[in-house]
């Protein structure tokens, strides 16, 4: 990811002068730290969206998207209203951001 290797550059430049207050560069640090995850969205047969960790295939016009794990986790069915059952799926870039404790 190009933008993390810029905000990594900034964190670096930053503590070697004082463009930025210790504030900035602990929040900077923080989001250079986040970790993603590719996955694909699909729309199902009656609407519903669900987020697949491997590219899911249908090996039938009639069925239903599935990926070769199996899992795969629901989503609201009003995002993504472009995405139709008969669309490909589409690549998705999922952050994972810890919640403070």
């Amino acid at each position: 990811m190009k933008s993390l290797e810029i905000l990594k550059d900034i964190v670096n430049d930053a503590k070697q002068g004082t463009l930025l207050s210790d504030e900035q560069i602990l929040f900077l640090e923080k989001i250079v730290s986040l970790q993603s995850v590719n996955a694909w969205v699909a729309r199902k047969f009656y609407g519903d969206l669900y987020v697949f960790q491997h590219e899911p295939i249908k090996t039938d016009p009639k069925y239903d998207w599935c990926d070769d794990t199996g899992n795969m986790i629901s989503l609201p069915a009003n995002i993504f209203p472009e995405l139709k059952h008969i669309s490909d799926p589409i690549e998705v870039e999922i952050m994972i951001i810890p919640k403070n404790k």
